[in-house]
């Protein structure tokens, strides 16, 4: 018997914080996506150039972005984002987490599990 596996599409808010009149994108992204190629999306959506350092945080504060033992902190642990998957971040509605984006100006991104979609 051939059993189909359920895909699972995440409609996303993406909002840009700290801004007036808001600035926000409406993303639906494969819940699989690894973070390393969400940040291509959340750049060509927002308009970025991909030129600045960027990193993740989740609602229980862990950081995922490169890891590098060159630029290691002593107590602070980055967790990979080529091997992690949205959905290990984003497990229901209304979860999000905080896509940081140039470090120097700190753009932060709030982005938030609008949907799930599975099909």
């Amino acid at each position: 018997m051939n059993i189909k596996q359920l895909r699972s599409t995440y409609q996303l808010k993406i909002s840009l914080e700290g801004t007036k009149p808001p600035i926000w994108r409406r993303l639906l992204v494969n819940s699989d996506i690894k973070l390393d190629t969400f940040h291509l999306a959340l750049q060509i959506a927002m308009g970025w150039t991909n030129s600045h350092l960027h990193q993740f945080i989740s609602q229980d504060q862990k950081f995922y972005g490169i890891k590098d033992a060159d630029f290691a902190i002593e107590g602070f642990e980055i967790q990979d984002k080529t091997t992690t998957r949205l959905s290990q971040l984003l497990k229901a509605e209304k979860d999000h987490i905080i896509y940081e984006y140039d470090f120097g100006d700190g753009w932060m991104h709030k982005i938030t599990l609008e949907k799930n979609i599975s099909f």
